[in-house]
């Protein structure tokens, strides 16, 4: 009472003197209350029955749960950081600290209990019942924390991960299964002498990816898989991450995976609100983490090459080389569509071809490459969006083919010409399809080729009867390892060309710039290492495998 008198003297303040005395008498109440009810001895009672009951599901999941702290009504659970754990979906949980969070959720959603990550430590749940907790109410917590960390024991993701799928009440494609199996993302650690070498890419297409990822997706919807993911790109704020890590042809190449979790739809919409920069930032970002790891050459994939300026606007991390795979892609490409064009054309000397995104790196020089090869074409279609850059195109390529050459070249801006053309090459990029049927002449036999990530053509275009389609062509067959799985839209065997060149550079380095313009010295460098190692052998040629879930 002295000091509230003093307290009140000094502010002249009567109010403040009248709250001090209600907290005081508040204070007072409180004591009296914790005095009564004997709460230091209900506390240490209580949480000694939580701690036991904790310890059990500790010492039942000791690969789960690292530690249980604290004393009385103040404990906490700490979970076992996954940062090597095969599960690539896992491990980005824990790196990025976000697994408190994770766990909170579905204790929330599935068992109606509330209780938070510590700020300190985000793997640590932190327990604060109140003193006057019931024994029934104990053993509900306990069982609740027991179930959690038996689905993460079994890896039964698809409960954990349903509140953030709102339940995933949606029936699309339920049940579906990769093609050919699950992708291996465990870490091999690099065999002796392995040269180091990366991708840095994005997701394409999320739900398949997810399945892909994790076996037990495969239970999830569409709809809920990409609820998921729009969440979690959201989260994640595209930091990369390691998807795998693999020792290929016979411990010469040591492969990382690493990813940004991000898709095409969303790179595509903030490119659009000119963000690039901050795109940029996050390439470079996986760029570093390839340093860090000590890879010596990082190829860049999809988007990841074109909004990076095809790797011109990156930094080199020291003692690495930064490629795109643009070049293998392109040659690959060519290779591939003249021996389809040959075998299939034979004596046709009124190919009329079009080459869609023909003023993009990849697209301007297969047009190049083809029109300088023995194949006969009375006319070339340019076609793209941007008609100043096609015509800068059209200059380079007239510069650069033989003058005997009597091809008539044009450029557009539209699809119309597709109409007149049996041999159609597609190299832009897009998230939709852009070629439907009804660009399309039903009336004479079309080799169609499309390099595009995602594809540019419908799947109608792909059931058209006149249609020869030149299978995907921007992955190749590796020799030696049937059996990797890097994508949901390539076969087991296959990588795309980005992963390829990043490979075939490690295993026999090439004195050329692989960033940047495409050459056609660049083509033949590299096809001819290609040929060399045996890379075009199985070109467009699919296995299928049969999946078990």
């Amino acid at each position: 009472m002295f000091v509230c008198l003093s307290i009140c003297r000094r502010t002249s303040r009567p109010e403040t003197c009248l709250s001090l005395i209600g907290l005081r008498t508040h204070i007072l109440r409180t004591l009296a209350i914790i005095k009564e009810q004997n709460i230091p001895e209900k506390a240490l009672l209580q949480g000694e029955k939580i701690r036991q009951k904790l310890n059990r599901i500790k010492t039942k999941y000791p690969s789960i749960i690292s530690n249980v702290t604290g004393s009385g009504l103040m404990q906490g659970i700490e979970f076992s950081i996954q940062s090597n754990d095969t599960s690539a979906f896992l491990r980005n949980i824990h790196i990025n600290e976000y697994s408190g969070l994770l766990y909170s959720s579905y204790l929330l959603n599935k068992h109606n209990i509330r209780i938070f990550p510590t700020l300190s430590a985000p793997n640590v749940l932190r327990i604060e019942p109140s003193a006057f907790i019931t024994d029934s109410e104990i053993e509900r917590f306990a069982n609740a924390i027991e179930d959690l960390v038996d689905k993460l024991d079994k890896r039964q993701f698809y409960e954990l991960f349903s509140p953030l799928m709102d339940g995933d009440p949606f029936d699309d494609n339920k049940g579906k299964l990769p093609d050919d199996g699950f992708m291996d993302t465990s870490l091999e650690e690099p065999l002796k002498n392995a040269v180091k070498v990366a991708v840095v890419a994005h997701f394409v297409h999320p739900p398949e990816e997810l399945r892909l990822l994790e076996k037990d997706f495969c239970k999830a919807s569409d709809t809920g898989l990409r609820i998921l993911f729009n969440r979690l790109q959201l989260l994640l704020q595209m930091k990369p991450f390691v998807i795998m890590q693999k020792n290929l042809f016979g411990g010469k190449i040591h492969f990382t995976f690493i990813t940004i979790p991000v898709d095409s739809a969303e790179l595509e919409r903030l490119n659009r609100k000119n963000k690039r920069k901050n795109i940029i930032n996050k390439i470079q970002d996986a760029v570093n983490l390839a340093g860090d790891l000590g890879i010596k050459v990082i190829s860049l994939g999809a988007y990841t090459s074109i909004l990076s300026n095809n790797g011109l606007s990156l930094v080199e991390p020291e003692k690495t080389k930064i490629i795109t795979g643009n070049t293998l892609t392109a040659a690959s490409g060519i290779h591939r569509i003249i021996e389809e064009i040959k075998a299939t054309n034979q004596g046709n000397d009124n190919n009329i071809m079009a080459v869609i995104g023909a003023s993009g790196n990849i697209g301007s020089v297969i047009a190049e490459g083809l029109l300088e090869s023995d194949i006969p074409f009375e006319k070339v279609y340019l076609i793209g969006r941007n008609k100043n850059k096609l015509t800068n195109t059209l200059k380079g390529i007239k510069n650069s083919i033989r003058s005997d050459k009597k091809t008539k070249i044009e450029i557009s801006t539209d699809l119309l010409p597709l109409k007149k053309c049996n041999i159609i090459i597609v190299a832009t990029n897009t998230n939709d399809p852009i070629i439907h049927t009804h660009h399309l002449s039903q009336k004479h036999p079309i080799i169609l080729s499309d390099l595009s990530v995602p594809a540019a053509i419908s799947k109608e275009v792909k059931l058209m009867k006149n249609i020869i389609n030149i299978p995907f062509a921007s992955y190749i067959h590796l020799p030696d390892n049937p059996d990797i799985k890097i994508s949901s839209h390539t076969p087991r065997g296959a990588v795309f060309c980005c992963v390829a060149e990043a490979m075939l550079y490690g295993l026999e380095p090439v004195n050329l710039s692989l960033k940047g313009h495409i050459t056609m010295d660049g083509i033949k460098s590299i096809k001819s290492l290609a040929e060399k190692h045996n890379f075009f052998d199985n070109l467009g040629k699919v296995k299928t495998y049969k999946t078990t879930y």
